[in-house]
């Protein structure tokens, strides 16, 4: 169980740094 939890966290980590990513060269595209 504990291995699924940080899996998912990971998961979740990754997704939101790519997000970020995706918006802050998207923010200097704009620019």
């Amino acid at each position: 169980m504990r291995y699924i939890a940080n899996y998912l966290d990971f998961s979740k980590t990754t997704i939101f740094n790519e997000l970020h990513r995706l918006n802050s060269e998207y923010q200097a595209g704009l620019a």
